[in-house]
């Protein structure tokens, strides 16, 4: 299952992406993320691993988080794990002028065979949570 959301941004791509490749501002930006924790490599590191706990009503959550994939500047792509379903974020940023940035995100989410039947349910709640996130970036990025 897949959820995408773009987000755009009045600020030039290289501010954009300066925020958001600074791992010690994503706990400025993202209201439910408790802390950030490098594990093994350097944030910025294909392989690297860090731990995330996300606070949630239910209890925190801890989700390890490997970076896939990263292109300085314009791409990134980390595999999250440490619940029920697994998924991989892909973020992409393009300059649509000197001062705004497009932010596309892709929610990938794979489901077993079980799981499938629950992709309705799920899509609803992931993509408010990706539009909240771009929102708050969003506000974050430019209030700077």
């Amino acid at each position: 299952m897949e959820i995408e959301h773009v987000t755009v941004i009045e600020k030039p791509a290289d501010e954009v992406w300066a925020a958001f490749d600074d791992p010690g501002l994503l706990v400025k930006w993202q209201d439910r993320l408790e802390s950030y924790e490098q594990i093994s490599g350097e944030p910025d590191e294909i392989g690297s691993v860090s731990k995330q706990t996300i606070r949630r009503s239910s209890g925190d959550l801890e989700l390890t988080v490997t970076l896939l994939d990263r292109r300085e500047g314009e791409f990134s792509q980390s595999r999250y794990e440490g619940m029920q379903l697994p998924f991989t974020i892909s973020n992409t940023f393009s300059a649509v002028d000197d001062d705004t940035t497009e932010w596309h995100v892709v929610v990938d989410v794979r489901l077993n065979l079980m799981q499938k039947a629950l992709g309705p349910v799920l899509k609803g709640p992931l993509t408010e949570l990706a539009e909240q996130n771009g929102e708050d970036f969003k506000k974050f990025v430019e209030g700077r």
